[in-house]
């Protein structure tokens, strides 16, 4: 693996990783837009509601996409294996020094290894493929309670993996992937202009 090869990697996963905040963020927004203003928030029907369950289905994607360790696609387990197992730089204290970023972010992984394993659950048997279950109200409590997972943790670890790539492709020196991200003051723009 060159170094180019691995920058454009983790410029990709920085994207998608980018992505998944913005939508954590707008739908935090618009949830937060119902718990205080129920009455404003029913003016719309259900576009909002459905926006917000859009919004977690592109989450629940992109976490699958991104964190689960599958053997044919890439994902940031396998980028992080890679820098494991790679010489980057000649620099031995620079090399050391990405490795030792990556062992981080792979702590994290590791610790949320349940959740992600719950998300891909999700993406098989509710987002990408229909369970013959789907409408048996007993299987879907059963589904919910046996496949839980902490949300936070995965944003957690996202915010984290963004941070330690774009130290690593500081240290490549190399620049990070710029994308047009949605702030928090146009989402906040948003809603505020819904609520009047």
């Amino acid at each position: 693996m060159n170094n180019d090869s691995l920058c454009n990697d983790i410029r990709y996963f920085q994207m998608y990783l980018k992505e998944l905040l913005t939508d954590y963020e707008m739908n935090e927004a618009i949830c937060d837009f119902y718990e205080n203003d129920k009455s404003k928030f029913m003016k719309f029907g259900t576009c909002l509601g459905n926006i917000s369950e859009a919004l977690c289905y592109r989450q629940h994607m992109l976490c699958y996409l991104l964190f689960y360790k599958d053997k044919d696609s890439k994902s940031i387990p396998r980028l992080l294996n890679r820098i494991k197992d790679t010489k980057l730089l000649q620099n031995k204290k620079l090399d050391e020094a990405i490795k030792y970023l990556a062992n981080e972010v792979n702590l994290l992984l590791q610790n949320a290894n349940t959740d992600i394993v719950n998300i891909k659950e999700y993406r098989h048997n509710v987002y990408a493929h229909w369970n013959v279950n789907s409408f048996n109200k007993e299987w879907r409590k059963q589904f919910r309670e046996k496949h839980l997972f902490d949300y936070e943790k995965i944003i957690e670890l996202t915010r984290k993996c963004l941070e330690t790539f774009e130290v690593i492709l500081s240290l490549l020196d190399r620049n990070s992937y710029v994308n047009p991200k949605v702030s928090l003051g146009h989402i906040e723009l948003l809603i505020n202009s819904l609520k009047m």
